[in-house]
């Protein structure tokens, strides 16, 4: 769902887009809205702020019959209905929305593509994604959703295409990550999926939906790992690895070495937080090569491994993995934290002025 805003549309001539199916789509022209209908939006931004959903839209309404021609009022009403989960209603006036020119209000066509897809419409849905792209092709917002409703009609590779155009052209947008590592868990992908999950819990650490997703990612760590006896550990490296944006079967073998020495005594009372960190400390070094040899080919390796390995040569691994912890109840990552919060610093200034590879 898109963030809750009030648009400003850009009211400019009429004009003609070419739709998908080749035919010309008409959109009209916004009317400028007077001061009365400003503040009647305005009121109705406030009663939908306050939960006052069925208010705000009579406030809306209000504005529309002062203006008909009024497509941030229609998009208003639509964000009302949806968080009312009428979804039919809010789809109904996304559409008026969308009717008109829409300049930079995008948002539009997120909207009108979620509630399409919340009311069993998902051709329409990914319709009004494209409609939006076709205005702004490189929106993140518009990749994510689109590849979002693939993954839900479980249509992997396109999901997995959305999302990387979308962390290309916002390499800080946390859902796109975590979505494009969760496609590549599925696709059996394991070292780029720890990649992905890692840059989400570089930019988020912090919420529920990290704590809900750092157990599965630890359990990626150790995969194909298994202890039979003090002197047999099974290491099971799978050489039928997916290699679609790289080949990472070296770094898949250097891990599960890196797992299974967890289990000799010298690293029997390692803290998990350590030993994680010996993990991907192990796998990092190994993003830490020279790009213009090209031995590596593949969107991971031009997008991922660069980021990872600069890390790993600029000594930040460690910090990055106590920052991934950061709402552990662990005393001993707490004091971590704590006696070293300039060195975590360091680490966020560098990561956040990090260039990525941008998108074309």
């Amino acid at each position: 769902m898109p963030p809750r805003t009030c648009i400003t549309f850009v009211f400019l001539t009429l004009f003609v887009l070419a739709s998908t199916a080749g035919q010309a789509e008409t959109l009209k022209t916004p009317v400028e809205n007077s001061p009365d209908v400003i503040a009647l939006i305005d009121h109705g931004i406030s009663l939908h702020d306050a939960g006052k959903y069925k208010e705000a839209i009579e406030k809306y309404k209000e504005a529309v019959k002062l203006n008909p021609d009024n497509p941030t009022a229609y998009y208003e009403i639509a964000m009302s209905y949806f968080a009312l989960q009428d979804y039919k209603a809010a789809h109904k006036y996304a559409e008026k929305a969308a009717e008109f020119h829409q300049g930079s209000a995008i948002f539009v066509y997120v909207l009108l593509g979620n509630t399409a897809d919340m009311i069993g419409k998902p051709e329409d849905a990914i319709e009004a994604y494209d409609r939006g792209l076709r205005l702004q092709p490189n929106n993140y917002l518009l990749l994510y959703n689109k590849g979002y409703l693939y993954t839900r009609q479980s249509e992997s590779g396109k999901a997995i295409e959305c999302y990387k155009k979308a962390v290309s052209v916002n390499p800080n947008h946390p859902s796109s990550h975590a979505a494009l590592a969760q496609e590549y868990e599925r696709q059996n992908y394991h070292i780029p999926c720890i990649l992905a999950y890692c840059r989400f819990f570089a930019l988020e650490p912090n919420t529920r939906r990290a704590a809900q997703l750092l157990p599965a990612f630890q359990r990626l760590l150790t995969l194909g790992v298994e202890k039979q006896s003090d002197s047999v550990i099974n290491v099971d490296v799978s050489m039928s690895a997916p290699d679609f944006d790289g080949d990472f079967t070296g770094v898949n073998l250097l891990l599960a070495l890196s797992a299974a020495s967890r289990h000799i005594d010298d690293n029997k009372d390692k803290p998990p937080v350590e030993l994680i960190y010996e993990d991907l400390n192990s796998i990092f070094s190994m993003m830490d090569v020279d790009d213009s040899t090209k031995e590596h080919t593949g969107f991971v390796w031009e997008y991922y491994a660069p980021y990872f390995g600069e890390m790993y040569r600029r000594e930040y691994v460690r910090a990055f993995v106590y920052h991934m912890f950061q709402l552990s109840e662990d005393r001993a990552i707490q004091s971590w934290l704590t006696e070293n919060e300039e060195q975590v610093n360091d680490f966020l200034i560098w990561s956040t002025e990090y260039e990525f590879k941008s998108g074309d």
